[in-house]
């Protein structure tokens, strides 16, 4: 698979998924490596040395995991209970990702209402993002949003709002706003007032140039 992306021209696959399936009517069901733990983390491991023979930068998606959800983000707000203890658990392919080599991770639109004081949707949450993703796992490497065309998110945020927060969270790269023009307007805005300032934006520019520049930048 990865000799063909290369072959095409791709340098990034949106995928291992790295969701634990406790529920098989998941959303995850058909796209990550089952419940048991050991056998995904294995099959992660192998699926990011596979990618890497050619070329090919792997993203882990769906962080912190969505095994025990059943309703798609895509069609509006979802809400799981898991205690935060529980959401820290499902992390561990995650890790073993980022440990295998991963250049990228990328959330869901979760709202992790036990876990998450501020009760927003995991790509614009600063505990899902930097909290757990740059604290305790201690990742400095890319973090793209899941969707920000989905009911989860154009429901509550209007597109410069949810770029806005993406960022101030700690996410890098912005997948999908529902209006691209005014997500961009709604960012330099922001940065030209203060409310993001230059150097988080310098910081996700070095984590992406870093990748898309290997070799280049340390």
């Amino acid at each position: 698979m990865s000799s063909y992306m290369s072959y095409f021209g791709f340098n990034m696959d949106l995928a291992p998924n790295g969701s634990l399936n406790a529920d098989e009517a998941s959303v995850s069901a058909d796209m990550s490596y089952g419940a048991d733990e050991a056998l995904a983390c294995e099959m992660i491991t192998q699926m990011i040395g596979g990618l890497k023979t050619g070329n090919i930068n792997a993203c882990m998606t769906d962080f912190p995991g969505t095994g025990n959800i059943t309703e798609s983000t895509a069609d509006g707000r979802v809400d799981s209970e898991i205690s935060a203890d529980e959401v820290t658990a499902q992390t561990v392919p995650y890790i073993t990702g980022i440990a295998s080599g991963a250049a990228m991770i990328q959330t869901n639109n979760v709202t992790y209402l036990n876990a998450d004081v501020s009760s927003m949707p995991a790509s614009l949450s600063e505990y899902v993002i930097n909290s757990l993703i740059r604290g305790e796992m201690a990742y400095d490497g890319i973090v793209i949003t899941a969707p920000l065309n989905e009911k989860a998110i154009t429901e509550y945020y209007t597109p410069e709002d949810a770029a806005i927060y993406a960022l101030a969270a700690g996410a890098d790269i912005l997948y999908m706003p529902e209006d691209f023009e005014a997500a961009y307007n709604g960012l330099l805005a922001a940065a030209a007032d203060g409310t993001l300032p230059e150097s988080r934006i310098d910081a996700s520019l070095e984590r992406i140039f870093r990748v898309k520049l290997a070799g280049y930048v340390e």
